[in-house]
């Protein structure tokens, strides 16, 4: 939805400076005429909610739909999560992963930038109980050094209808 916006923003005489934000959801509780306003339905609101990371609108405190069409949430106050430096734990560097292996290929260039060899690529996939790279859908480095694959699926797997 941003990026459809985005492309309408640009149509000469669609973007508004002074455009206002939509609260959507205020004190947890759904602003039905807001939604009607937007044009936006319930399945439509709850699925921009999974975006943000909130599955249970109980968590919920406020939801504003800003002028660029992105969906700001705070959450309520219990639901915020923990940060390290609220309990004064120090963390260690945690950079971008960098992708080995994207859908059975091996990504030569990120190999050679983080100085490895296939050899070493090949030793870590058959540990991991890998055949070869092409049953591998994703296998990234992480910044620790730890490699993380993910196993391409034979068989789908089942989820629930959600809305």
């Amino acid at each position: 939805m941003a990026v459809f916006i985005g492309w309408l923003s640009l149509r000469k005489g669609f973007y508004n400076v002074d455009a206002k934000p939509s609260i959507l959801i205020a004190n947890g509780k759904i602003r039905r005429e807001e939604l009607r306003k937007n044009r936006i339905n319930l399945p439509f609101l709850l699925s921009l909610l999974r975006l943000q990371g909130y599955a249970n609108l109980s968590a919920v405190e406020y939801a504003i739909l800003e002028p660029n069409g992105n969906l700001s949430v705070l959450p309520k106050s219990q639901n915020r999560p923990v940060q390290p430096k609220d309990l004064q734990i120090n963390t260690e560097y945690e950079g971008l992963a960098l992708p080995l292996i994207i859908d059975g290929e091996i990504q030569y260039n990120n190999l050679k930038y983080a100085k490895l060899s296939t050899d070493w690529l090949y030793q870590e996939i058959k540990k991991a109980g890998a055949p070869n790279p092409e049953t591998i859908f994703l296998a990234e480095l992480k910044s620790t050094g730890e490699l993380y694959i993910d196993h391409k699926q034979k068989e789908k797997i089942m989820v629930p209808n959600i809305f």
